[in-house]
């Protein structure tokens, strides 16, 4: 025995996980990509492509007014092509790479479709580039 000693039972719930998922969030990325090309995309190469945005994590969701604040991290996977196509020798391959990129901004819904409205903030490491 311990003289003045207590014994105390400490109970901790681990918070429930939230699962965010919005089907089409891939495909609207990838169009205002395409329509807004990150300038720091269009420097590796002379033909930069955006194929696609791939695995999107939703982190925060907020609706309002028929608007959805989004803030998400994924992955954005460009073609890379030095030259034209007619500069281009048998055996050239285009450059496959994907980076990170973190999206925060504002999601509309028009009756039809769900369109970036406005892009607070846009980082894309293309640090794996240069190494």
């Amino acid at each position: 025995n311990i003289p003045n000693a207590k014994f105390i039972v400490v109970v901790s719930r681990i918070p429930e996980f939230k699962k965010i998922e919005f089907d089409d969030i891939e495909q609207i990325l990838t169009d205002y990509f395409i329509l807004n090309f990150p300038s720091v995309l269009d420097e590796l190469s002379t033909h930069t492509m955006i194929d696609e945005v791939h695995d999107v994590s939703i982190s925060e969701i907020n609706i309002q007014n028929g608007e959805l604040d989004i803030e998400c991290t994924g992955m954005v996977g460009v073609t890379l092509q030095y030259g034209s196509d007619s500069d281009q020798e048998l055996g050239d391959e285009p450059i496959y790479m994907s980076f990170p990129f973190k999206f925060k901004g504002v999601i509309g819904y028009d009756g039809k479709n769900y369109n970036v409205e406005d892009c607070n903030e846009l980082e894309i490491d293309t640090d794996a580039y240069y190494e």
